[in-house]
């Protein structure tokens, strides 16, 4: 559940960067994916911009962009992930 409004997150989507490095989540009842370490587990950022979950998500194979589409079938392409902004 989101903590600051108290709405239901599920898990739509995840996928793996190429080398096994990262792994992207989003969902239904916010409107971004974080980007975690595959390895610590931590949260690198997060990747916003949808406006009616996230369904799908996948990273290009040098890992360095993460394409992400909502519900509506709005796809936005966000370069360097890995410079994300922490949230």
């Amino acid at each position: 559940s989101h903590a600051s409004t108290g709405a239901t997150t599920l898990l739509y989507a995840a996928s793996f960067s190429q080398n096994g490095k990262y792994i992207a989540a989003g969902g239904s009842g916010v409107n971004e994916c974080r980007i975690f370490d595959n390895t610590t587990g931590h949260s690198l950022g997060c990747v916003s911009g949808l406006e009616h979950g996230v369904f799908a998500l996948a990273f290009s194979a040098d890992g360095a962009t993460l394409v992400s589409m909502d519900d509506a079938g709005r796809i936005l392409v966000r370069r360097r992930v890995a410079g994300a902004s922490r949230r």
